[in-house]
């Protein structure tokens, strides 16, 4: 036999997953709570062991991977220029590379931020702005500003080069960790994001696994840690785009929701479907993921609940006369409980729900409607995805859920029906990774892509 282990290190639970390579199947999978607070090899050699025994014996295996989003993943602070431009340019670049923007500052950093910068001590600064031979001035300012955090994450600076070399040196003057990558958004209208993120994960590997203790994982694999946000991107890529000798489903999207962020991923080319529809924005990536860092099933429960009032979505019969607030500060605080009762499955799904019809709609674009002399025009901004055929869904919730309340709630959630205006999608299948391997498959994926491909497309339980 030749087998691969696949292991992912989480916050809540460390998972693992044994392949047959030469059958292209799942031999085994297996979770456990994870021990990042003790000795993080705890948790990882459990989940090896309950592996090997659902397999019967202990195996050799040809090729051992892994990921993680422990100790709160792939933090990120973005400062950059323009909110809409540069900044954008510059979350969508984090996203890409698997990391979780907690903050985001645009134009001159004044000491208040710098305070919440300091404060939130974030693993990466990515420091944005300008196109090439655009603005100078507040670029170095915050160039300035920037040398005196009293903070030891590494800076990267994606933005105009023509001061590029003086970035550099105030920071090194101050004895800050800099690094310069190629510019964001060179020119207006042309996003670059391979350039920050190749940084990003080479930052990752280098820096960020050791500081967390995340490094004891080497002696268990064969290759470099990633996040698991990426491993879980590189799967959908390969999902949608295929191989030259498998198949993909074409344009998709997918949902991870979890305890503490729901990220949303596309794969399209977001091209206006509307006759008659202009398309005016910053040019989004093809293969496109966003993070929302306040939405979340346990640990940010409380936001997704007030955020749902605050955007008025509209509660589910079973539970529209129930007082939630208790509930989830009840959730908030006990991030590992599962559901036992089936009104704690409703309220589960509930949650779920506000998470990603707002997730959902801050992902997708939208249209604006314009008067002109000529007459009404429809405006574009963002990804138009209402034609999406395929939606992935990722997370305990779905694996956990009756099929039918799941579809019932996604048809709610994601079929913006209320909204007019929001492009999200209309009549997707639904796909649910029940095996928990979306995020091996990812690591996977770069080695054996054929073999990758053709386990997910037979392991992925279609719902409607």
């Amino acid at each position: 036999m030749k087998a691969a282990l696949l292991i992912d290190i989480g916050s809540t639970f460390t998972k693992a997953c044994a392949i047959d390579l030469l059958e292209e199947e799942i031999l085994a999978t297996a979770y456990t709570p994870s021990t990042t607070t003790t000795d993080i090899s705890e948790g990882i050699e459990r989940a090896i062991y309950m592996v090997n025994s659902a397999v019967g014996k202990k195996i050799d295996y040809h090729i051992r991977l892994a990921s993680s989003s422990a100790a709160g993943g792939l933090r990120l602070v973005v400062v950059g220029l323009v909110p809409e431009l540069t900044v954008k340019a510059g979350k969508l670049s984090a996203y890409g590379a698997g990391a979780k923007v907690i903050a985001s500052y645009s134009y001159k950093l004044t000491k208040s931020a710098m305070l919440e910068i300091e404060k939130l001590n974030p693993d990466i600064l990515l420091f944005v702005g300008g196109t090439d031979g655009g603005n100078e001035e507040i670029i170095l300012w915050n160039a300035e500003k920037i040398s005196q955090l009293k903070i030891d994450a590494p800076t990267i600076y994606g933005g105009n080069k023509t001061v590029a070399e003086e970035v550099r040196d105030i920071l090194l003057k101050k004895r800050k960790d800099i690094f310069l990558a190629e510019n964001v958004l060179s020119k207006l209208g042309e996003l670059n994001t391979s350039s920050v993120q190749d940084m990003i994960r080479k930052i990752f590997i280098d820096r960020i696994i050791i500081s967390k203790g995340i490094d004891k994982v080497r002696r268990y694999i064969d290759e470099d840690i990633i996040p698991t946000p990426l491993a879980v991107f590189n799967a959908i890529k390969l999902l949608s785009d295929g191989t030259e000798q498998v198949q993909g489903l074409g344009e998709i999207m997918a949902i991870d929701i979890g305890g503490a962020t729901t990220d949303i991923y596309s794969s399209a080319s977001g091209d206006p479907t509307i006759d008659g529809t202009t398309l005016k924005d910053l040019p989004m990536p093809y293969h496109m993921r966003t993070v929302e860092g306040d939405l979340g099933l346990r640990v940010n429960a409380i936001s997704t609940l007030n955020e749902a009032i605050l955007n008025k979505i509209k509660r589910s019969k079973k539970i529209d006369k129930i007082d939630l607030i208790p509930i989830v500060e009840k959730l908030s605080k006990n991030i590992a409980i599962k559901p036992q009762t089936d009104f704690d499955k409703i309220v589960d799904m509930e949650i779920a729900g506000y998470a990603i019809k707002i997730a959902i709609t801050r992902h997708v674009g939208h249209i604006k409607t314009q008067f002109t002399p000529v007459g009404k025009m429809n405006i574009q901004y963002g990804k138009d995805l209402q034609k999406i055929k395929a939606l992935i869904c990722v997370g305990g919730i779905f694996s956990n859920s009756n099929a039918g309340n799941i579809v019932a709630m996604l048809n709610e959630s994601i079929c913006n029906r209320h909204d007019p205006f929001s492009l999200s999608p209309e009549q997707p299948k639904y796909y649910v990774d029940n095996h928990y391997i979306l995020y091996g498959m990812g690591q996977l994926s770069k080695i054996y892509p054929d073999i990758s491909l053709k386990i997910l497309k037979n392991t992925l339980e279609i719902l409607n």
